[in-house]
């Protein structure tokens, strides 16, 4: 489910990306344009022309505010389509589309001032009181869905790494001492926290178990065994294997990819 999530947020990511630097692009080649342009106006003795291309036209400023809205509601969504991870998103997006409105406004004060029509003005202003309309509407609708969509895959994962912590320990999520094939278990990482995930061992201390992704971790060294019993996906250092649901004798664990004993 995260997947689609993810591939849509790249995809917008990569739009907007691409939207900024097409407008880079058109930029500078209308500002080379009207240099050539300002420079053959002078070298004509015309600095009245020279003068009005020099003044910002009132349509480039309301282009500029267009790309910057568009770019602030890219921003919206991908925060809104993972609001857990890039939450922090819908803030900057939002404060990128409120911005745009005074640019818009004062484009089409400056195309009234340049003589143009007041309706395009409206028109303007108008657009941008409605873009803002329906992207906070539209957030209003999609943050809550996608909200429960992801809290609901979170409650199924939780309760799958719980259902595979009591197959393996035959005792509930939390417990820091299970028996596990009749011999108590010592803690190197227990509970129910997901996420990127790292722990130690009293036991030996050059090991290292690592989530090799954003995941439930549970780590148990069993001294009667010397084993260590992985619940969920873990790179083991030195042994720089990935363990799932599995056990690993210390020995192994310790052994380095090249084979000579660590020091």
């Amino acid at each position: 489910m995260q997947s689609g999530g993810d591939s849509l947020v790249v995809a917008i990511f990569g739009a907007a990306v691409l939207v900024g630097a097409a407008m880079a692009v058109v930029q500078g080649l209308e500002s080379r344009r009207r240099t050539a342009l300002i420079r053959a106006a002078i070298e004509a003795n015309q600095p009245e022309v020279a003068q009005a291309l020099l003044a910002t036209r009132w349509s480039t400023v309301a282009v500029r505010a267009l790309v910057i809205a568009a770019m602030g509601v890219a921003v919206l969504i991908m925060g809104a389509v993972r609001p857990v991870e890039l939450g922090g998103l819908i803030v900057f997006g939002a404060m990128m589309l409120v911005g745009a409105v005074p640019v818009l406004i004062y484009a089409a004060l400056r195309g009234r001032g340049d003589n143009q029509t007041m309706g395009s003005g409206c028109v303007l202003v108008a657009a941008s009181a409605l873009g803002v309309a329906v992207v906070v509407l539209g957030l209003w609708l999609l943050v809550p869905a996608v909200s429960r969509r992801e809290a609901l895959q979170q409650l199924a994962d939780g309760q799958d790494f719980s259902a595979r912590v009591w197959r393996l320990t035959g005792s509930r999520v939390g417990t820091a001492n299970p028996v596990i094939d009749g011999h108590r278990a010592e803690p190197c990482l227990w509970g129910n926290s997901n996420g990127m995930q790292i722990c130690g061992s009293h036991y030996h201390k050059s090991l290292r178990f690592a989530t090799v992704k954003p995941s439930y971790l549970n780590v148990f060294y069993i001294p009667a065994t010397d084993q260590y019993l992985v619940i969920g996906t873990a790179r083991v250092e030195p042994a720089g294997k990935v363990v799932t649901d599995g056990f690993i004798s210390a020995k192994e664990a310790l052994q380095p990819p090249s084979g000579i004993a660590p020091r």
